[in-house]
């Protein structure tokens, strides 16, 4: 809890906020002050614009996606599927199910593992508040909606880093050590440089790509609530990888 507290204070917007606020409050710096606020909400509108917001989850993304057909990946012989989260209020379902990052996920990791006729592992435990690892619902949906088995299912993993050596964990006895890495596109980076810190050799397959915003659609620079959100994506995931490489 204190880990997300402090997550949430430094990345945007409260970090932007807290700067702006406190360029408002000491009166001694008054011109510095102002200069600083001005700069925070000009960061805050821009991040809230899709022309920004797209490009900068672009920046994080890897340039092709997997190729569609079995070929390319000779080497792979499992598929890896990470999860993200989990939707508490789900009375339809019955109780907390998959999100959309999960489920979308997922959806593309039985799609490689079927197709190419690999086996299926999904890593993913509880977080706060949440009474389910998502490991185990990623399990339950790929055999209840999707009808393909899952052989292994993590489900004591909290981080991307803990994915990554789970995953190795139970790999390792049935001595496999080049898997396909299935997360989103933004998220990639961040988790191929996790696996390559383990043994396995990570092959990416990327899924749930950002469109670029156009450039001559006024929309574009219009402040928006799904635009802000894709930025905090894009900073969460550049900030998590500047934690990494000082942590690991």
């Amino acid at each position: 809890m204190i880990y997300l507290l402090v997550k949430q204070l430094l990345l945007p917007p409260a970090s932007l906020l807290w700067i702006a606020l406190a360029g408002l409050i000491f009166p001694k710096w008054r011109r510095v002050g102002r200069a600083l606020s001005i700069l925070c909400l000009v960061a805050l509108y821009l991040a809230a614009t899709p022309f920004v917001a797209t490009r900068l989850l672009g920046i994080l993304e890897p340039d092709e996606a997997l190729a569609h057909t079995a070929t390319g990946d000779p080497a792979a012989r499992a598929v890896v599927v990470l999860g993200a989260g989990v939707s508490l209020r789900a009375p339809e379902y019955g109780g907390p199910t998959l999100d959309a990052m999960s489920l979308e996920r997922l959806r593309y990791g039985v799609l490689l593992a079927r197709t190419r006729g690999l086996p299926l592992l999904v890593t993913g435990g509880p977080g706060p508040r949440v009474p389910v690892a998502v490991g185990t619902l990623m399990a339950e949906t790929a055999a209840r909606e999707f009808r393909f088995p899952v052989r292994w299912a993590e489900v004591e993993a909290r981080t991307t880093f803990d994915n990554a050596t789970r995953a190795e964990a139970l790999l390792r006895p049935d001595g496999i050590t080049d898997v396909l890495v299935v997360s989103h596109a933004w998220h990639m980076r961040r988790a191929l440089w996790s696996f390559r810190q383990t043994a396995l050799h990570a092959l990416s397959a990327p899924t749930g790509f950002t469109r670029p915003a156009p450039a001559d659609d006024p929309g574009s620079y219009l402040p928006s609530g799904g635009a802000f959100y894709d930025s905090g994506l894009a900073m969460h995931e550049m900030l998590g990888m500047l934690w990494y490489r000082l942590r690991h």
